[in-house]
């Protein structure tokens, strides 16, 4: 089942001493120390991954709250469906939401075919104008709409920047210190059962990001130097194949893209810890809610 969740990031300093429960500088707990997620950590390149994303994490946790009149991350919110099916009328309240919290912001929606816009305020993006980087041929050759998604809004943000969101996310908050204060963020998954060796993975569902990032070019060029190799490896039609054909080409190069990538002179970047991101109690200060798996008992 997919559990109904909350996307929190702070939308002022003060939060950070709002909830007595949690300790905003303690990112192990912030990732889920203390529940049955932790036992998954114990590999030596999880607790790498996750002593890097803690450093990062310490270092720029409070740039989203310094005053720039300047944008770093274009003011553009990027949300995608592509396929035959209608857009779903669920998400329509969603598309307004992020409207009501960024006025003057474009929202843009990409889509593949002829489409009305779900709701007043949206841009309607064809895909088909797009000019791919690397993965022209990868986006053409796909059968699967999430893969497909997957490939474009790496290929958007690398070229357009600004931030991508999944349909189903509710805004309660405005990004706009995230676009000021940061060139590039996304979020942890809780720790988890082993996948592709890693049991600690990225989230792609919530990026924000400065064209031309470098974590985000790296996962391109991950995902087109391994596409043939993971295809070749689940040529079949059962599921299992299916779901792991996307996750090996698609999903998890954006966790392998980290490595190396952030921070970079100039760059003020960051990895947002699970439970910051995430919680199942909304409170004022969150910036979204939306539904994901994995989730129940996390906190």
């Amino acid at each position: 089942m997919r559990s109904l969740i909350l996307i929190a990031l702070l939308a002022a300093a003060q939060v950070f001493c709002l909830d007595k429960h949690i300790d905003y500088n303690d990112f192990a707990a912030l990732m889920g120390k203390g529940t049955p997620h932790w036992n998954h950590v114990h590999q030596e390149c999880d607790l790498a991954l996750l002593n890097q994303i803690e450093s990062l994490y310490q270092k720029n946790k409070d740039a989203q709250f310094f005053t720039s009149t300047e944008y770093t991350i274009p003011p553009v919110i990027h949300l995608i469906w592509l396929g035959p099916k209608t857009f779903p009328p669920e998400s329509v309240e969603n598309l307004r939401s992020w409207i009501a919290y960024h006025p003057d912001w474009k929202i843009k929606l990409w889509t593949d075919r002829d489409r009305e816009p779900p709701c007043e305020g949206i841009e309607m993006v064809d895909v088909g104008t797009f000019s791919f980087s690397r993965l022209g041929e990868c986006y053409r050759h796909s059968s699967n709409w999430g893969e497909k998604s997957d490939l474009l809004r790496y290929e958007i943000l690398l070229a357009e920047g600004g931030i991508y969101v999944d349909h189903d996310a509710y805004c309660i908050a405005s990004f706009e210190g995230l676009a000021r204060g940061y060139d590039f963020f996304c979020c942890l998954e809780p720790p988890h059962e082993p996948f592709v060796d890693l049991n600690v993975t990225c989230w792609n569902g919530l990026i924000g990001s400065r064209p031309g990032h470098p974590t985000v070019a790296k996962a391109i060029d991950l995902v087109a130097n391994r596409w043939d190799a993971v295809g070749q490896k689940f040529r079949g039609r059962d599921l299992y194949s299916q779901v792991e054909v996307v996750m090996q080409r698609t999903y998890i190069a954006f966790t392998h893209a980290l490595e190396g990538t952030l921070d970079h002179p100039g760059n003020t970047d960051i990895v947002f810890p699970r439970r910051l991101l995430f919680c199942q109690k909304r409170n004022p200060f969150h910036l979204l809610k939306t539904l994901l798996p994995n989730d129940m008992g996390l906190l």
